[in-house]
């Protein structure tokens, strides 16, 4: 009888959830048709325009989105289809493809109807809409970290299978492919160099415990490659890269000042610290206030030129030290929070847009998604809150009842990585929280939900 009850249950559930999902494809459907001709303009659209004009990068973006919208841009001159329409084509596509790859190889769902809907739940999420259909680096950065993740564990999936391992030249394959994506990830923004790293290891640390090679001095060729790949991110960012560049000890101890800057010193017009001001003119000041990002480009400069590199570092550090010390708590709880907010997208979206805390980038990217459809843009969010903040943690309960929540061991290192990106753009947002930047973690939730709500179950080792 209780058994019985349970599938009604969640036979029950699965159509609720089948249908507001199919709901939101229709409306994301809807809403990128009306809005596939026009370009919209964020801040770092502007920057990332003029970067491609130049190939010279700052901050941390890379090379390769500013070099690809060149070639765009050239060969769209002059012609019917303007440049940006391309762009999102190419994202669109290319972010469907991906999580395409990923529901068949990685969760393991072997129709293609099943695989093609996941697909589009995933790309057709408001929060990925935003960034597929807008001149921006994220949309490719998600669909290159899933790429990136699929390879990663499949190739991990088909070494731990075979008992003597695959041989070196499947050993190099596997390492060239992976790092490949991590190269491409590292000149999109910056802290892949260091976050892309961590699949990349967990490969080649797999590959090295089940390779039984001739002699144990090959097992150093897929480490070799792996340190080639390496130097060329580092050469290549560095070559496009302008500005003075700073060490690792200044950037973390900025960091620190970053995080506290814009909610301690900067969050009131005209009531800015006297230390502040002895330091900064006003006219920098006012366009800080217009936006947050500018803490660590327009005013850190600003300080640096007035107080030198160094001096600049300690006086920034000196400052957060100050505002940590009279606002412990709310600092300590904005901070955990932020990076909460970072891995769950969607819910922390809905809490920013409700007025709760400071809004951070929220309100002026809402602002400039719902510009041609308001009032629509209005409902397509609000079905998201629905599907997301209520049905998503239903669907994890639905998978440790039914016991299939033994898989996300596998995302054991995806999820490090998600943390670690998490806290590096907690610490280097200006306290002004960015969902664009949380894409990749929406839609790996969305997809791993859809499936294990919808999916149709069969053994992943027969998936292709």
């Amino acid at each position: 009888m209780l058994g019985k009850l349970f599938g009604k249950i969640s036979s029950a559930f699965k159509t609720a959830f089948f249908i507001l999902l199919s709901l939101q494809i229709a409306a994301g459907c809807i809403w990128g048709v009306y809005n596939c001709t026009s370009l919209r303009m964020f801040g770092d659209t502007t920057l990332l325009l003029k970067q491609s004009e130049t190939l010279s990068v700052t901050g941390g973006g890379g090379v390769l989105y500013p070099a690809l919208l060149a070639v765009v841009r050239t060969m769209t001159l002059n012609g019917p289809v303007r440049f940006y329409v391309v762009m999102y084509v190419l994202q669109a596509v290319l972010a469907f493809v991906s999580w395409f790859i990923f529901s068949g190889r990685v969760l393991g769902a072997v129709k293609v109807w099943t695989r093609i809907w996941i697909s589009m739940a995933v790309i057709t999420c408001p929060y990925a809409m935003q960034c597929h259909l807008a001149v921006l680096e994220y949309s490719f950065v998600s669909s290159l970290l899933c790429l990136l993740v699929t390879f990663q564990i499949v190739f991990i999936r088909e070494w731990k299978k075979s008992e003597n391992g695959l041989g070196m030249e499947r050993a190099l394959r596997d390492v060239c492919v992976i790092s490949l994506f991590w190269l491409m990830l590292s000149l999109l923004r910056r802290e892949f160099i260091l976050l892309g790293m961590i699949p990349v290891a967990v490969l080649l640390v797999t590959i090295l415990k089940r390779a039984d090679f001739s002699r144990k001095i090959m097992k150093l060729c897929p480490i070799l490659i792996c340190a080639v790949f390496f130097m060329i991110i580092f050469m290549t960012d560095g070559l496009f890269r302008s500005g003075e560049r700073l060490g690792v000890s200044d950037v973390l101890k900025r960091s620190l000042y970053y995080r506290v800057a814009w909610s301690e010193d900067l969050d009131e017009m005209y009531q800015w610290p006297d230390y502040i001001t002895n330091v900064v003119d006003r006219e920098t000041m006012h366009a800080v206030m217009e936006d947050p990002g500018l803490v660590s480009s327009v005013f850190a400069d600003a300080v640096q030129e007035k107080l030198g590199r160094s001096a600049a570092t300690n006086e920034m550090l000196s400052w957060a030290k100050v505002a940590f010390r009279d606002n412990k708590k709310a600092i300590v709880i904005d901070t955990v929070t932020e990076i909460a907010g970072y891995l769950f997208v969607p819910f922390f979206s809905e809490i920013k847009l409700r007025g709760i805390g400071l809004p951070g980038y929220t309100a002026g990217i809402y602002d400039v998604m719902r510009r041609n459809v308001p009032v629509f843009t209005g409902y397509y969010l609000r079905l998201s809150s629905v599907i997301y903040c209520f049905m998503m943690p239903l669907a994890l309960i639905a998978a440790f009842i039914k016991g299939r929540a033994g898989k996300l061991r596998e995302f054991v290192p995806t999820c490090i990585m998600l943390v670690m990106a998490a806290v590096i753009y907690t610490f280097s947002g200006n306290n002004a929280w960015d969902q664009r930047k949380g894409l990749f973690a929406v839609c790996m939730w969305i997809a791993c939900f859809a499936y294990i709500a919808i999916g149709d179950h069969k053994k992943t080792e027969s998936a292709e």
